[in-house]
């Protein structure tokens, strides 16, 4: 951007210095000019960024899938009092790594996010009683690749009242919602 001088002449103006992308969460971006955030994409069309302080969709082109690590510099909008990102720069992350760096750069304790290596039957067998560990893995069963509808897991669960559960996974990280009534499990 190029600023006038007094006679409104550009002549002799000098450009603007730009202001620098301030790294961030995704709960703190309402009043940034340029912010600098990392998180997970929960959903690619339109892209939409959970990092587990909140979520914020992204206006522009991405060429990835559910579950990248993604990079963006931008400017935060707001239209109709919802936020959402305009990016400069869109970057894939090489893992979810790059998450927990983000968080501890800004001081923030990330989330811990223990992922087990083992067949789903042998958990089973492990956590017969844990409706916690029971509720994960039925999501895990009927997720097809692009997410289970809460309705379908709740018809299809053992566990009475499952939805304070299912809000509870939510809240914590544990999954994430693909698009509103669809769950997915964070892995």
């Amino acid at each position: 951007m190029i600023s006038l001088n007094q006679n409104g002449d550009s002549s002799n103006a000098l450009p603007e210095k730009r202001q620098p992308a301030r790294k961030t969460l995704i709960s703190n971006i309402a009043n940034d000019v340029r912010v600098n955030i990392v998180g997970i994409a929960v959903s690619v069309r339109p892209l939409v960024l959970d990092d587990g302080t909140g979520q914020v969709s992204v206006r522009g082109s991405f060429e990835g899938k559910i579950g990248d690590t993604v990079m963006i510099i931008g400017r935060p909008m707001n239209v109709q009092s919802e936020t959402y990102l305009s990016p400069e720069i869109i970057k894939r992350l090489p893992d979810a790594g790059w998450l927990s760096v983000r968080k501890k750069e800004l001081g923030k304790e990330p989330k811990r996010i223990i992922i087990k290596q083992e067949p789903i039957a042998a958990k089973t067998e492990e956590h017969e009683n844990d409706k916690h560990a029971d509720l994960l893995l039925l999501i895990k069963k009927l997720d097809t690749g692009d997410g289970v509808e809460i309705e379908d897991l709740i018809s299809k669960s053992t566990i009475k009242d499952c939805q304070p559960l299912i809000d509870h996974f939510i809240r914590c990280g544990e999954v994430f919602e693909v698009s509103p009534g669809k769950i997915k499990v964070l892995e």
